[in-house]
């Protein structure tokens, strides 16, 4: 999804990053909010020379608002601009998914009652039968994998209320050869990471025009085999 953002008139590309870059400012300059509550980690874990990818489909939004001078006092942390993202409400209907390609693996099921709708995705992405076919300029010893399932709870309160719950839960490992000062000339970097993300919200109408939108955003980052470099032969 960032990859469609940096196409916009004030976003840089910076090499083959595929962070958001505004201005030519820091990845960290620019801000993701879902629902209105900040998004700490919205890039999977990388190392240098391998482009980060965004942890979200574009298809739990219903909307998108990307502004290159997001200073005000609601989004302050944001020092080169703000990509707001507004999650879709209730599901239109049951539905069950199946994704088979030589790349990705997934499944999701949609249940829908009058009020309620819950769904669940598991997804596996395994990059080992396109680097055979494709030459690369950097040397994989381990193709990038990952592993990745979320659940959605959508349920309307009233005739507008909405309490919206989002967890998901990925995690992804690699190897990789780069160039290194030390006399081999060559070192191996291997990464794996986890992270889990929770996103829960709730906004309702009130009395007299007013209304209620309150939430609670939770990250965690776990590295259980963090990236350790050693010298090995070119």
């Amino acid at each position: 999804m960032a990859a469609a953002f940096n196409t916009l008139p004030g976003t840089t590309r910076v090499g083959e990053d595929g962070m958001l870059f505004v201005r030519g400012g820091a990845a960290t300059e620019t801000k993701v909010y879902m629902d209105g509550l900040p998004v700490q980690n919205p890039y999977n874990a990388t190392v240098a020379a391998v482009p980060a990818r965004g942890r979200f489909s574009p298809s739990l939004f219903r909307g998108t608002v990307f502004s290159t001078g997001g200073y005000s006092a609601l989004y302050g942390q944001a020092l080169s601009g703000v990509l707001l993202l507004n999650s879709t409400d209730l599901a239109p209907e049951m539905q069950t998914g199946l994704s088979v390609s030589s790349l990705f693996l997934g499944a999701s099921r949609t249940q829908r009652w009058k009020r309620t709708s819950l769904a669940a995705t598991l997804d596996y992405t395994n990059l080992a039968p396109y680097q055979r076919l494709v030459p690369q300029n950097v040397t994989w010893l381990q193709a990038p994998r990952g592993l990745s399932t979320s659940l959605s709870l959508r349920h309307q309160t009233g005739q507008v209320g909405m309490l919206k719950v989002y967890g998901t839960w990925s995690q992804q490992q690699f190897t990789i050869g780069q160039p290194s000062p030390e006399p081999a000339g060559r070192q191996t970097v291997a990464m794996r990471n986890g992270n889990g993300f929770l996103n829960t919200t709730f906004r309702s109408p009130l009395r007299r025009g007013w209304s209620l939108q309150t939430g609670v955003a939770s990250a965690k980052t776990t590295s259980t085999w963090p990236p350790t470099p050693c010298a090995c032969t070119p």
